[in-house]
């Protein structure tokens, strides 16, 4: 069996890149469990980045990364025009100096069931049943990403963290 992790140090830190874009290894799947933020990077009309903050979903069967947004925000325009996009997550609970981050392209657009998949993210994010921003003025929209490359930081500098 093909190792599916490589080693890469830079500057003295271990990066773990997957070799491979399957996303469901136990490491990566943590990062989409949690409630953990998401940084998705989309690439503007003049070239230069964009990055928002967003909520973040896994299709584990497709092997499919979700973002939902509104139709005509920027990160959607963008998508629209260029696919390419960067995901940036660190765990936010245990330990924020693990990270992964994803490259990959928007390869579908879907307003099928995005209302129902923002109250799912609701649910997540929030513990609410609803999503409250609900709006009949606002056509939602699920971005979805098949991933291309996907690096890992695994944790580390554990000593120095503290409970509160």
């Amino acid at each position: 069996m093909q190792e599916i992790y490589a080693k890469v140090t830079q500057q003295g830190l271990t990066m773990t890149t997957v070799n491979s874009p399957d996303i469901s290894s136990e490491p990566i799947l943590k990062f989409f469990a949690d409630r953990n933020f998401a940084f998705i990077s989309t690439i503007n009309k003049d070239g230069s980045p964009q990055v928002t903050p967003t909520w973040i979903d896994l299709d584990e069967k497709q092997g499919l990364i979700l973002i939902n947004t509104a139709v005509g925000r920027l990160k959607q325009r963008n998508v629209s025009r260029d696919p390419r996009v960067s995901i940036s997550m660190i765990d936010g609970r245990v330990n924020p100096y693990s990270m992964v981050t994803i490259k990959g392209k928007v390869i579908e657009q879907s307003k099928s069931g995005a209302d129902e998949h923002i109250d799912k993210l609701a649910r997540k994010y929030l513990n609410t049943d609803k999503y409250p921003a609900h709006s009949p003025k606002v056509t939602r929209i699920i971005l979805k990403i098949k991933p291309e490359r996907i690096s890992y930081l695994p944790p580390r500098y554990t000593q120095y963290l503290k409970s509160d």
